[in-house]
This record gives structure tokens, sequence and C-alpha cells, in this order.
């Protein structure tokens, strides 16, 4: 009787201690994550008339980041990057124009609240500059929304037809001596303005410093009899102008 007390003692000891063992903390079961939390800190900075950089503070257990834009003060947000870092360059964005962001944080586990909005307004795109020298020698056409600076004599030839659109405003360089716009023989123009839109050259000089021989204007080589020689055959056409400046030259073309 004695002896198998003892063993049934021995056998409760050995479940208590099994017990025991497993009750230690050497679970390794790891808990479940969590999506991070809310980000803040949310700023602009307007770079260009086409880019803004949004930045944020970074999220404790965020991997990468979810940034939203909506245009204007009512456009609908979308997802426009997921970055791994806490800023964001947007290029490509319209000028004069208000872009509103959201930024959220995300993990394995999810994405968590978005942030509250940060806008920016990107800056006014200024007017297109273009600067013509030499010759024109295949049509091209000069648009509205570009002003054209004439540097020197430009002069279209080869057959080319220059096609200038309603409201386009073109000028002479002041710093470059005679700088005009020549339609050689054989060349065209087409330039038809409209009163709402009318087609100006002028002066590269501001209103009320303009002067007379700032640029030396529009010349027209045409095929009037006048512009031959009276000997008959075909002679050397030479234009106005002083010597030495590129208009006593012969325009046969």
């Amino acid at each position: 009787m004695r002896s198998r007390a003892r063993a049934l003692q021995v056998a409760a000891a050995l479940a208590l201690a099994a017990a025991a063992f497993g009750c230690s903390g050497d679970d390794t079961t790891e808990p479940t994550q969590q999506p991070p939390g809310a980000v803040t800190g949310v700023t602009t900075t307007v770079n260009s008339p086409t880019s803004i950089t949004v930045t944020w503070a970074a999220v404790t257990g965020a991997t990468s980041y979810v940034v939203q834009r909506a245009e204007g003060a009512s456009g609908t947000f979308a997802d426009v990057a997921t970055p791994t870092g806490t800023s964001f360059a947007d290029t490509g964005l319209k000028g004069g124009t208000t872009y509103r962001y959201k930024v959220a944080a995300a993990n394995a586990a999810g994405t968590g609240s978005f942030s509250t909005e940060a806008a920016g307004t990107t800056m006014t795109a200024g007017p297109k500059v273009a600067t013509v020298t030499g010759n024109i020698t295949s049509s091209r056409t000069f648009s509205s929304d570009t002003l054209y600076v004439l540097r020197g004599f430009v002069k279209v030839t080869n057959g080319a037809t220059l096609t200038i659109q309603p409201g386009t405003k073109i000028v002479g360089d002041t710093t470059a001596a005679g700088s005009s716009l020549w339609i050689t023989r054989g060349a065209k123009i087409n330039a038809v303005g409209t009163a709402q839109s009318p087609i100006v050259f002028t002066s590269q000089r501001a209103p009320g410093n303009r002067a007379p021989g700032d640029w030396g204007g529009l010349v027209i080589v045409g095929n009037a009899l006048d512009n031959r020689c009276v000997t008959g055959g075909v002679c050397t056409l030479f234009t106005e102008g002083p010597q030495g400046t590129g208009q006593d030259v012969g325009e046969n073309y």
C-alpha cells in the first residue's frame, strides 16, 4: 500500500511540474501585427509651375506610404504614389493650379488612417519665348502661345511657307542690328489676324521706350516688274540697307 501511495505522489508531482513548465513563458507565438497609426506633419513645397513636393513625419511600423491627390477645391482624391520614404515629388502638374494631398502609412497588416489635407498652388507658367535666327528653309508655324524674337536677318527661303497664328507676337531683337523678317522670292507668309487676336510685329523694347530703327521690320521680296532689270534677263536683286549689314546681298531665289 505504501509503495502504491508513493507512486501516486510521484505521478502527481510530475504532472504539477509539467503544468508549471507549460506556463513558464516559453510560448514563442508572436502578437498579431496591426496597421500603423495616422500620418501627421504633412506639408507641401511648390517647386515650379509643374511640381510640388509633399513631406510628412515617419510613422512607427510603417513600411510604405500611400499618397493621394485631388485637383482644385472640390476634386476627388486618388492614389498617385506609394513611396517607402517620407517625401514625394509630384511632377507634370498644371501651372497656377491648387492641389490637395493626403497621406496614409501602410504595412503588411493594412493601411492606417489618412492624414489631414495639405494644399499647394503651383506657380503660374510664364510665356514661352523662342529666339529665331538664320534662314527658315522649310515650312514653319509661329504659334500664338509663344513670343518670337527675331535676332538678325531671318529669311524665309527655298519656297517655304511661314504661317503665323492669330494672336501671335513677333519682336525684333534690339541688340542685333537690323533684326527683321524677310519673305524672299518663291517663299510665302500666311498671317491672318483678327480684331480680337491681332498679329503684332513690334520692337522688343517696352512701351514708352520704343523708337524708329529698333528693328528692321517685315521685308517682302516680290516678283513685280520694278524688281527686275530694265535691260532684260535676270539680274542680281539688291535690297535696301547699308553695306556690311547683310542687307546689301542679292535676293534672287
